[in-house]
């Protein structure tokens, strides 16, 4: 289905601009406020969310040829603001969390505590960057993580890599190398990306999902952390 076509609520213009907007008048408004969560770097943060928020509207009204047409491009860029926008958060989180008594997001950096049926959409989101975009080309694997234990088994499960024992150490020789498909290959609902390990495996990303996802994850938070300003304030 052409995503232009397909119109849930979650792919309108969303209220997470307005979230952050509000956010930013409680604090400004509150000289206390200002100086006791450091408005500069709050704020800065904020407008980063807003950023990418921009990017995911430009890339849902985007012509399906003319990204088929640069899709590299328009992939790089909105991994990138995926990741830009996760790292706000996480330094929202700093700011606010002694303060305001937050339910920890994450756990060190986006260590998600993962459940045993369910892989948090954000971390894959995360897993998917760095496989593009990130590190394509060089992957220590010598310490994995219980996270990516658990992607390897998933997308590579006749892979040395998704092995449970963790003590050998692996040589350059054994690193995985990820590069995009190119052509026709990708679709807005549908990108692909191949690693050799041993032989071709082929990953496929629906980035209309990831979109979805991500701005679930950034509206929750939001909501959460306009919660706790509002009580500051009673």
């Amino acid at each position: 289905m052409d995503i232009e076509k397909k119109s849930p609520s979650w792919l309108e213009k969303t209220d997470i601009e307005s979230l952050c907007s509000n956010i930013n008048g409680k604090l400004y408004a509150d000289k206390e406020l200002q100086i006791e969560f450091k408005w500069n770097q709050y704020y800065m943060n904020l407008d980063l969310i807003i950023h990418s928020e921009n990017i995911y509207e430009y890339f849902i009204n985007l012509d399906n040829g003319v990204f088929e047409k640069n899709a590299p491009i328009y992939i790089y860029g909105l991994f990138q603001s995926f990741f830009t926008q996760q790292d706000a958060i996480v330094q929202l989180e700093k700011l606010f969390s002694k303060k305001l008594s937050f339910g920890l997001v994450c756990d060190k950096y986006f260590e998600f505590k993962e459940t045993e049926k369910e892989i948090n959409p954000i971390k894959v989101i995360r897993w998917h960057r760095n496989n593009i975009i990130g590190h394509p080309t060089t992957r220590n694997v010598d310490k994995i993580s219980e996270f990516e234990k658990k992607l390897n088994k998933k997308y590579f499960p006749n892979s040395k890599h998704n092995t449970d024992n963790n003590e050998k150490k692996m040589g350059k020789s054994d690193q995985k190398l990820f590069f995009l498909a190119y052509g026709s290959n990708h679709k807005k609902t549908c990108i692909k990306y191949v690693t050799y390990d041993p032989e071709f495996i082929e990953i496929n990303v629906n980035l209309v999902d990831a979109i979805k996802n991500q701005r679930i994850f950034t509206k929750n938070f939001l909501n959460n952390l306009d919660e706790k300003i509002e009580n500051v304030k009673k």
